[in-house]
């Protein structure tokens, strides 16, 4: 799945984590990486974030999300990803009484997350 915005794509791949450790190397060209979500290789972990500045953004999910774990990792996954984007328009997070910028990170996230929940076709009873 691709997800155009106005400052990057971002790439969302769902599978085994060795079909997604596949991907990076074929797409990133055996670039070094750099992990927004740490390097953990445990593989408890639902998913995770990644990019290499030049390169698109990639989220990668273990499974498509059917419970309320799964959606909090795509929660998780889609603030990372806010912040990378964040980051390259060198923009930083601010919040005091006189100025506060929280909602380019609320809007951003809530676009990237309701864009893939409706990709997925993923209801909510």
């Amino acid at each position: 799945y691709r997800f155009s915005n106005p400052f990057n794509d971002i790439i969302l791949v769902i599978g085994p984590r060795d079909e997604f450790d596949k991907y990076k190397q074929w797409y990133f060209y055996n670039a070094a990486l750099k992990n927004l979500s740490g390097i953990s290789r445990d593989e408890n972990i639902n998913g995770q974030t990644c990019y290499v500045p030049g390169y698109n953004l990639v989220i990668w999910l273990k499974v498509k999300p059917k419970t309320i774990e799964d959606l909090g990792a795509l929660v998780h996954e889609t603030l990372h990803a806010t912040f990378y984007i964040a980051r390259h328009l060198n923009f930083k997070h601010e919040s005091t009484a006189e100025k506060t910028n929280e909602e380019f990170f609320a809007y951003f996230q809530n676009w990237l997350f309701e864009s893939i929940c409706g990709a997925l076709k993923i209801r909510l009873k």
